[in-house]
């Protein structure tokens, strides 16, 4: 599927943005770039590949909030009276 002038024109229109001739010409060409793209990516063959629920194999998470031992608040109001 092919995007023409005209597609260009009306979803600058619809997105309210005003594109010069030729402003329109360049995103008409890379739009036309980027579905020739996934058209390529269309065409590889998947069937045996197993779905992934994430690129990255390993996901690293947050660590464990540990609980640690504070001072009590008088300890630090003391340290902060002056002497």
């Amino acid at each position: 599927m092919a995007i023409t002038q005209d597609d260009v024109t009306r979803v600058a229109r619809l997105a309210r943005i005003a594109l010069s001739e030729s402003d329109s010409q360049t995103m008409q060409t890379e739009l036309n770039g980027i579905l020739g793209l996934i058209e390529e990516l269309q065409a590889v063959d998947t069937s045996g590949i197993e779905p992934m629920a994430h690129p990255c194999r390993h996901i690293k998470t947050l660590p464990c909030a540990c609980v640690t031992t504070s001072l009590c608040p008088h300890s630090r109001l003391d340290s902060a009276t002056p002497s």
